[in-house]
């Protein structure tokens, strides 16, 4: 892994989801839901934990919740990917050097949560944008289908500290 894209927020989450519906994501704009005036930026900010799953047009988008890290994504093959977010550390190599040298010894808590990929698309970004807005988001291609997502605190170091999410495709 060499050096990679970082995408940063403004204080909230940042949101993933198919690039199919990012146009739908409204960020920070009001707009009425039930009588009430509310923002696709308010609803992932009230998520609660490391990940969250919001509907968006009749699909979903995973919410990527706690505190707002940098975050990038690694594909480790077209049915696997993995969403960084950099708590602490000295540099950007130390993250990846411990990923590629432990990848397949994290534990992983499974988070219940599934996103559908269905172009095979997928687009981070500040949680607080208009999904169409372009900026500060990161794409990465990957086989289209459903998603589960499990996730892992990593603190192996005093000086190392960074959340991962690992994404796999489900079988049919």
């Amino acid at each position: 892994m060499e050096n990679l894209k970082w995408v940063n927020s403004n204080g909230g989450p940042l949101v993933l989801m198919d690039s199919m519906w990012v146009e739908h994501w409204t960020g920070a704009s009001i707009k009425k839901e039930k009588d009430e005036a509310v923002s696709d930026y308010d609803r992932a900010c009230a998520v609660v934990g490391f990940v969250g799953k919001l509907e968006v047009c009749s699909h979903h988008a995973i919410v990527l919740g706690d505190e707002p890290a940098q975050s990038t994504l690694v594909k480790i093959s077209n049915e696997s990917f993995l969403v960084v977010r950099w708590i602490w550390s000295p540099d950007e190599q130390q993250i990846l050097e411990y990923i590629e040298t432990h990848l397949n010894s994290i534990n992983w808590i499974k988070e219940g949560v599934t996103v559908n990929l269905d172009s095979g698309r997928a687009i981070m970004f500040d949680s607080a944008i208009p999904g169409a807005h372009e900026g500060s988001q990161m794409e990465l291609n990957v086989e289209a289908g459903e998603y589960s997502v499990s996730t892992s605190w990593c603190r192996p170091t005093p000086d190392l500290n960074f959340v991962l999410h690992q994404f796999i495709r489900s079988r049919e």
